[in-house]
C-alpha cells in the first residue's frame, strides 16, 4: 500500500512589537492578516485547503480588513499551530461576524508536545455568540508548566457551531512576556 506524506512550510509573519518584550505574531501570513495571501500549497497559512464547509471569500466590502476572510460553516474548523514552549502567555484575538444573530464561533486553544496527533497537554475552548455585525474577540491562555511532557506548540482552531455560518478576519496571536 503506498502512503503519501505531505509536509507543509508555514512563514509565519512578525508584527511590530506590543512592547519590548512582548511580540505580536500575525498567525495569518499576510500583511494585513486579513487572509489576503495564499500559503504554499494552498491554506491561506490556516490549515484547512478544501476542507468542507471553509470557504475564502474575496468582497472588500464585506471584508473587515482588506479584500478577504474566511467563512465556516456547519461545525466546519481551520487550524494553526506555531512554536510555543512550557509557560508562554499567548493573546488570540480575531473578528467574527454571524449569518444571524445567536451564531456561535469557538476559539480553541490547544498547547501539544513535540509528537504528532497525540492529545493536547491542555485544551480551553471560549465559544461565542455572535451578531451579524464584526466584533473583535479574544483569549489569553498560559501553556502548563512542570508536566511530564514539555509544550512544543500552541495550536489556534476557530470553528463555525453546528448548523452556523460565521466569518474570520484579523487573526492575530500575542505572545506575552515572562
Amino acid at each position: 500500500m503506498k502512503r503519501r506524506i505531505v509536509i507543509t512550510l508555514l512563514l509565519v509573519a512578525q508584527a511590530p512589537a506590543a512592547s519590548r518584550n512582548d511580540s505580536v505574531t500575525a498567525i495569518d501570513p499576510s500583511d494585513k492578516n486579513s487572509f489576503e495571501a495564499v500559503a504554499p500549497f494552498g491554506g491561506y497559512g490556516w490549515r484547512y485547503y478544501a476542507a468542507s464547509g471553509v470557504s475564502r471569500i474575496t468582497r472588500a466590502a464585506d471584508a473587515r480588513d482588506g479584500d478577504c476572510y474566511l467563512r465556516l460553516e456547519n461545525g466546519a474548523n481551520v487550524h494553526q499551530p506555531n512554536p510555543a514552549s512550557d509557560g508562554n502567555k499567548f493573546t488570540v484575538s480575531l473578528w467574527m461576524r454571524g449569518a444571524t444573530d445567536g451564531a456561535k464561533g469557538k476559539i480553541t486553544i490547544e498547547f501539544k508536545d513535540q509528537k504528532m496527533f497525540t492529545d493536547p497537554l491542555d485544551t480551553y475552548t471560549a465559544t461565542k455568540t455572535l451578531t451579524t455585525d464584526w466584533q473583535k474577540y479574544s483569549v489569553t491562555r498560559t501553556a502548563p508548566t512542570g508536566g511530564s511532557k514539555p509544550v512544543y506548540r500552541i495550536k489556534v482552531i476557530l470553528q463555525a457551531g453546528s448548523g452556523d455560518i460565521i466569518d474570520l478576519d484579523s487573526v492575530r496571536m500575542q505572545k506575552h512576556s515572562r
